[in-house]
């Protein structure tokens, strides 16, 4: 490879393009990602532990982080590998390093969203840093990290514990450091296990694979040592991700029990990894080709998406698109074939949403800071191609407004407001910790409850601790729970902790019936307390025998 141009892009052989000159930004690059990073930093900390509310998935992560520290194992319950641990592996690293561990931020999901907020600026940068590299402008960097930074859609999924936000960490990583490679093989094959590390953190940056080779393969198709990058890239990647099955194989969990039970006459009562693939590919929904209800892709775009924010997924698909159509035309130049890997990087996720499998609301994580890329990317092209001031008032003109726009709103009432992740009057997460101290008051240590994930660790790390609290997922689905431990009887049950829309998750968990006998329990309720904000709802009920 050749040598890199003021360390922002490939020059003099045609592979990716060289720096633009940017006079809009030059000399102020490092004041102005300070100030990005900043900015990225100060959207995503401020409240992040009062909005929005505790997820499910933010409590199991969270307390298979806890077991990863204070049991050696994967999980409390029965590991049936619907993910791959590299997530919450690192999560307990983080939460290893803070002096008061769980309970460092107050309630324990807080020690996680803080991680989540320092990940958000090292993925800032990193998408600055791709961008800088794969286009040689500072400028769509820069505009990528903004639009990154401010979109709500954004700021409201990246503040959560969720193993997307950490799966767009080592994909950024690895990109980056296909990029500055330059001669270094050791760092293609960094980049290798950092895309490996992705796949065993969140599964589907599989679908991301042909296009970070593809990348690769631009970069080094003209150097010497070409096949050694590609093949050592693919090596490390793939001897990275085959330590799961490894992990598998050593517990005797690895091969479906329909194979076993074939082999050996009997079904083990075990889990397998391979059962659990078989399982998830064979989850179908509608497609994105199937406009309606039935398709989770519409649904959730239609219902909380777009919503959230218009503007980037306009933009970021709008950009995409005018991205694709140029870098196709003119793909044999260096500019344009950049051009083409940054909407390819939001096409193949895109496919991905749409593919028709099941999905949940925030698997679009990981669009978006590829949506920014390509926002970024075609409007710095734009800008470059105006006069200096005017390029300056123009770059005001349109980002000025959208800073307004995605900051403050008016209400019902029509007045002007903070939009909910800046407005000091939503206290989502409190709704919970009145919850917690509630259980803690009044009701006895040694009590089976039924409740959801948000809150498992406070109720198993903090003193009075609840050992009988039990998630309805696992209550349902782990033999060690449901049949030994409550032998799916109803009146073994003594209280409900319902957390927001908690009734809508047993029901589309209770496919096959297994949640039938909390629905049960549920119906023998009464209420104790009830604590709401808006359409957020949370109660406690005592079961009646």
């Amino acid at each position: 490879m050749r040598e890199f141009s003021h360390a922002r892009g490939y020059t003099g052989d045609g592979r990716l393009p060289a720096p633009w000159h940017e006079p809009l930004v030059a000399g102020l690059e490092r004041p102005l990602l300070l100030g990005l990073l900043g900015l990225a930093f100060a959207t995503h900390a401020f409240r992040a532990f009062q909005y929005p509310a505790y997820l499910t998935d933010e409590g199991v992560y969270m307390q298979q982080a806890w077991a990863v520290l204070n049991l050696a194992r994967l999980s409390p319950y029965t590991y049936i590998y619907d993910h791959a641990p590299a997530g919450w592996l690192l999560l307990a690293s983080w939460v290893a390093l803070l002096p008061l561990k769980f309970s460092q931020f107050g309630l324990t999901i807080n020690s996680g969203r803080a991680f989540m907020v320092v990940l958000h600026v090292v993925n800032t940068y990193l998408l600055v840093r791709v961008a800088q590299r794969l286009t040689g402008s500072t400028l769509a960097g820069l505009l990528a990290g903004l639009l990154f930074s401010l979109s709500p859609l954004a700021v409201y999924y990246q503040r959560m514990v969720l193993l997307d936000n950490l799966m767009v960490f080592w994909v950024l990583l690895s990109l980056w450091l296909i990029l500055v490679s330059e001669r270094r093989v050791m760092t293609l094959l960094g980049s290798g296990f950092a895309f490996g590390m992705a796949v065993l953190t969140k599964e589907n940056a599989l679908f991301l694979t042909p296009v970070v080779v593809f990348l690769l393969y631009c970069l080094t198709r003209r150097s010497h040592h070409f096949r050694f990058a590609v093949v050592g890239w693919a090596f490390t990647a793939v001897a990275v991700i085959s330590v799961y099955a490894l992990f598998a194989a050593l517990k005797n969990e690895l091969l479906p029990t329909s194979l076993e039970a074939w082999l050996m006459g009997h079904s083990p009562q075990r889990v397998s990894l391979v059962d659990t693939i078989l399982w998830q590919l064979g989850r179908r929904q509608g497609s994105a080709l199937e406009f309606g209800d039935q398709s989770p892709f519409w649904r959730f775009s239609l219902g909380s998406w777009i919503p959230k924010d218009w503007v980037l997924l306009a933009i970021g698909t709008a950009a995409t698109l005018w991205n694709l159509v140029v870098g196709l035309r003119g793909r044999a130049n260096p500019a344009e074939r950049a051009t083409l890997i940054a909407a390819l990087l939001s096409l193949a996720y895109l496919v991905y949403l749409g593919r028709g499998s099941v999905m949940l609301e925030f698997y679009v994580v990981p669009l978006l800071p590829f949506l920014a890329l390509n926002a970024g990317l075609a409007f710095a092209r734009w800008v470059r191609t105006l006069p200096p001031t005017m390029g300056r008032v123009v770059l005001a003109a349109l980002l000025l407004p959208l800073v307004v726009v995605w900051t403050v709103k008016f209400n019902e009432e029509g007045v002007l407001k903070p939009v909910d992740p800046y407005d000091p009057k939503i206290d989502l997460t409190g709704l919970q910790a009145q919850q917690i101290a509630f259980v803690r008051q009044n009701l006895p240590p040694q009590a089976t409850i039924i409740g959801d994930d948000d809150i498992w660790v406070d109720l198993h790390v903090v003193r009075p601790a609840f050992p009988r609290f039990h998630s309805h997922f696992k209550a349902s689905s782990d033999p060690d729970v449901s049949e030994k431990l409550l032998r799916q009887d109803w009146r073994r049950i003594d209280y409900l902790v319902m957390s927001n829309k908690m009734t809508d998750a047993m029901q589309l968990n209770n496919s096959d019936g297994k949640e039938d006998f909390i629905f049960e329990a549920l119906d023998h309720s009464t209420i104790l307390a009830v604590f709401e904000q808006g359409d957020v709802r949370f109660e406690v009920r005592k079961v009646n025998k």
